[in-house]
């Protein structure tokens, strides 16, 4: 996972990736990557989402050392 992020960081921080909302808990979801397989959460505030619905999100926040991969949608 640790090098999975550390790319994420270096290559794909401002590219737009698919994702699946898996589930929401409170203001956050939680976003499934297929494309790379790993799931990451988004923060959500005045957007409405459904567990299944597709979306395009961008990269926030990664950090590899702590395993963190927030999104944003895109």
């Amino acid at each position: 996972k640790y090098f999975l992020l550390k790319y994420f960081q270096k290559y794909l921080k401002d590219k737009i990736l698919n994702g699946l909302v898996l589930e929401i808990h409170n203001k956050k979801a939680k976003i499934y990557l297929p494309d790379y397989n790993i799931t990451g959460d988004m923060m959500i505030y005045k957007t409405i989402l459904n567990p299944g619905e597709e979306i395009q999100v961008k990269i926030e926040k990664v950090n590899p050392f702590l395993e963190i991969l927030r999104l944003k949608l895109a």
